[in-house]
Formats: structure tokens, sequence, C-alpha cells
């Protein structure tokens, strides 16, 4: 829905597919990641919002994928929370290596830019 309570759902080019179920968003811009319930693998995806049509980007390529570099992305930060001073520390090159092969590995190497941000820190 928008803001005036119209639906987004339709099935010309940029509109919001039915099949297409949030899961969550993405902390730093807010747009969506969802899954494609078509696909057999549901198919993980993201999607700029606000910009007037929707362009969804594949993140991974199944949703058991995603939530296995999800769930080592949660170990990481409870490993490199620094309790003294409540905030993350950075990732260890280590710690790198490892996230970057289960990335690969688990997306089955699709749209690795999306996944950067998490070295970058």
């Amino acid at each position: 829905m928008d803001s005036n309570g119209r639906s987004l759902v339709g099935t010309n080019h940029g509109e919001w597919r039915e099949n297409w179920f949030v899961i969550g968003y993405h902390d730093e811009s807010g747009d969506p990641i969802f899954i494609d319930i078509n696909k057999k693998s549901f198919s993980v995806y993201t999607a700029e919002h606000g910009i007037g049509e929707w362009n969804p980007k594949a993140i991974s390529s199944s949703f058991i994928g995603f939530i296995k570099i999800s769930n080592y992305l949660a170990e990481l930060s409870k490993r490199t929370e620094d309790t003294l001073t409540n905030r993350n520390s950075q990732l260890s090159i280590v710690d790198k290596i490892i996230l970057l092969i289960k990335i690969l590995y688990y997306t089955k190497r699709i749209n690795i830019p999306f996944w950067f941000g998490y070295f970058l820190k």
C-alpha cells in the first residue's frame, strides 16, 4: 500500500508483485528485503523504495542461504561486541575472509556489492 492506502500490487513493469513477501528491510536504506514465493528456492531480493517503481535485485539464490549468512553475521556481531564500551569493533581479516566465502557460497555469487557494507565497517 502507498501512503494513500492504494495497493501497489500489479502486473505491469515496476509494480509490486503479489508473490513478493517481505521478510525484513535493509538497516541503512530501509529498502525491503523479500522473497519470491513463486520460486521453489524462495530467492531473496531487495528493491530501492521511493523511486516510483520496484526494480528487484537478487541478493541470495535461496532463503536458506540468506538465513545462513544472517546467522553468521549475528554470531560475528556477538563475538566482536566490546562489552566494556557497548560498541562493535571491526572484523578481523580472517572473519572477513570467512564471511566472503560464506556469501559467495550461499548466495551463488549473486549481487556481491549488496554485501560489501559488512566489509567496510
